[in-house]
C-alpha cells in the first residue's frame, strides 16, 4: 500500500511540474511608460539588453492570457481573458509571475489592483510620472529626476524610499495613500483630499505647500526648509512632528486640525477659524496668531517674546 501511495504522489507532482509554463514577450521599442491593471503583479528591472516581458505560472493555458502590447513608447501588460461574471482575478492569477526587463521607464500606472514593482534605483534627466487608481500599487525604492509627479486616487498606493529632485507634484485622492521616507527637492506641492494620506518621514525642500481637505491627512515627521505653507480644511488634518523652517504659515478651517510640534523658525503666522484647531510647540522669532469664529489656536511649551495676537467672533488663542 505504502508504494502504490508513493507512486501516485510522485506522478501527481510530475504532472504538476510538467504543466508549469514560461512565456516570453519581446518589447521591439524603448519602453517610456508602463502600466498594469487587474490584480497582475508586476516586477520590473533594469537590464541593457533588449526589452522583454517572462510571465510565468503553472497553467499553460492561464499563462497565455497575459499579454504585453506597445502603444508608442508606453508598455501595457493585460489580461485578454474575457470578463465572466464571478471571476476572482486575484486568485485566477495569484501564481502568476510577471518580469520586465530593459531600460527603466519612466512613467508607470497600476489601476484595478495591478502592481508594479521596481527592483533598481530609478535615475532620469527629465521627469517621472506614477499614477495609481482603483487599489493599484507601484513601489520604488529611490528616484532621482527633474520633476517628479505623484497622482493617487481610489485607493490607490505609492511606496518611495528615497526621493532627489528639483519638484515633486502629488495629487492624491479618495482614500489614497502616498508614502515615502527620504525626500530632498527645492519644491514639494501636495493637493490632498477625500481621505487621501500622504506620510513622508524626513523633507529637506526649500518651499513646501500642502493644500489638505475633506477628511485627508498629511503627516511629516521632520521638516528642513526655508518655508512651509499649510492650508487644512473641512475635518482634514495636518501633523509636523519636527520643523526647523525659515517661515512658516498655517490656515485651518471647516473643523481641519493642524499640529506643529518641536518648531523653531523666524516667521510663524497662523488663522484658524470656524470649528478648526491649530497647536503649537517649540519657539518662533516672530508670530502673528489669529482665529476667528469659534476656531483656535493652542500653545504649548510655545516660546515667542512679541507675539501678535487676534482673536474675534468666538475664536481664541490660548
Amino acid at each position: 500500500m505504502k508504494r502504490i501511495y508513493f507512486t501516485l504522489a510522485a506522478a501527481v507532482l510530475t504532472a504538476t511540474v510538467s504543466s508549469a509554463a514560461t512565456r516570453l514577450i519581446k518589447v521591439p521599442v524603448e519602453v517610456k511608460g508602463i502600466s498594469t491593471e487587474t490584480t497582475l503583479n508586476v516586477t520590473v528591472k533594469q537590464s541593457d539588453a533588449p526589452a522583454k516581458v517572462t510571465v510565468t505560472g503553472p497553467d499553460k493555458a492561464i499563462v497565455n492570457e497575459i499579454n504585453a502590447t506597445v502603444t508608442g513608447a508606453n508598455l501595457r501588460i493585460h489580461t485578454t481573458h474575457k470578463p465572466v461574471k464571478g471571476t476572482n482575478y486575484g486568485e485566477r492569477y495569484k501564481n502568476i509571475t510577471i518580469v520586465y526587463e530593459g531600460a527603466l521607464p519612466s512613467d508607470y500606472q497600476a489601476s484595478s489592483s495591478g502592481k508594479i514593482k521596481v527592483v533598481n534605483p530609478l535615475s532620469k534627466d527629465g521627469d517621472v510620472n506614477i499614477s495609481v487608481s482603483s487599489s493599484g500599487d507601484v513601489e520604488i525604492p529611490s528616484v532621482s529626476c527633474s520633476t517628479l509627479r505623484l497622482a493617487g486616487s481610489s485607493s490607490g498606493d505609492i511606496d518611495i524610499v528615497n526621493v532627489s529632485t528639483k519638484a515633486i507634484n502629488i495629487g492624491a485622492s479618495s482614500s489614497a495613500d502616498v508614502e515615502i521616507s527620504n525626500v530632498k527637492c527645492t519644491e514639494l506641492n501636495m493637493s490632498v483630499s477625500s481621505s487621501a494620506d500622504i506620510d513622508i518621514k524626513n523633507l529637506v525642500a526649500d518651499n513646501t505647500n500642502a493644500s489638505v481637505s475633506s477628511s485627508a491627512k498629511v503627516e511629516i515627521d521632520n521638516v528642513i526648509g526655508k518655508s512651509l505653507n499649510l492650508n487644512a480644511s473641512s475635518s482634514s488634518e495636518v501633523d509636523i512632528d519636527k520643523c526647523s523652517v525659515t517661515s512658516v504659515t498655517a490656515i485651518s478651517s471647516s473643523n481641519a486640525d493642524i499640529n506643529l510640534h518641536s518648531l523653531k523658525t523666524e516667521t510663524l503666522i497662523t488663522n484658524a477659524s470656524s470649528g478648526s484647531d491649530i497647536t503649537i510647540s517649540g519657539s518662533a522669532s516672530n508670530a502673528t496668531l489669529s482665529a476667528s469664529s469659534g476656531g483656535s489656536v493652542v500653545r504649548k511649551k510655545f516660546s515667542c517674546s512679541s507675539p501678535t495676537i487676534s482673536a474675534s467672533s468666538g475664536g481664541k488663542v490660548k
